[in-house]
């Protein structure tokens, strides 16, 4: 049996999770949130959702589909209470990085998922890159020498509308995740 999710947000980020789990036989779409109108109709119109598969709020879609988990694509200030939200409807969480935007709301969110006894877990995508399973490799097996600094430059043109546009230090707060996590990693 393959695991039901409702998508939360349609984005970029949600766009590439909807492709991931159409290529898997393990997890099945249910349902589709996304509460800006306009993406909703886009979504369903380029991308052929469903349209009664599609919500604009977390809650209309559990009063109409089971489901066993969500995939959190939203921006980082409204994950603690989407995470919150559907822990306490008995549902498993995978949440893009970073899981929230303070230590205190990300706090909250882990004691609802264990309360709840459900799975949160947050996506970090980048580890299985292959540039980088090669510089751990050459790293684990002594073939550059044990580092001794870290040097990460990180350069991103984006020119559609976007949550980084009104957020403080995007780069620092999602986006260096993936960095620390890559050092980390090696």
């Amino acid at each position: 049996m393959s695991m039901r999710v409702i998508h939360i947000a349609l984005g970029q980020m949600g766009r590439a999770w909807i492709r991931a789990v159409g290529a898997t036989e393990e997890v099945h779409s249910v349902a589709y949130v996304e509460p800006d109108p306009i993406i909703r109709e886009a979504r369903i119109r380029e991308d052929r959702l469903d349209r009664d598969r599609c919500y604009a709020t977390l809650a209309d879609a559990l009063h109409r589909v089971e489901a066993d988990g969500i995939i959190l694509a939203a921006p980082p200030a409204a994950h603690e209470g989407i995470c919150v939200e559907a822990a306490q409807a008995g549902l498993h969480v995978l949440c893009e990085k970073p899981l929230a935007t303070t230590l205190a709301s990300a706090r909250r969110a882990v004691e609802a998922a264990e309360t709840a006894g459900v799975v949160l877990m947050v996506a970090q995508n980048r580890r299985h890159a292959p540039f980088v399973e090669t510089l751990r490799r050459q790293v684990a097996g002594d073939v550059l020498g044990p580092p001794g600094q870290v040097f990460v430059d990180s350069h991103h043109t984006f020119s559609l509308p976007s949550f980084w546009d009104s957020m403080a230090h995007p780069l620092l707060f999602d986006m260096a995740s993936h960095h620390f996590d890559m050092i980390r990693y090696v």
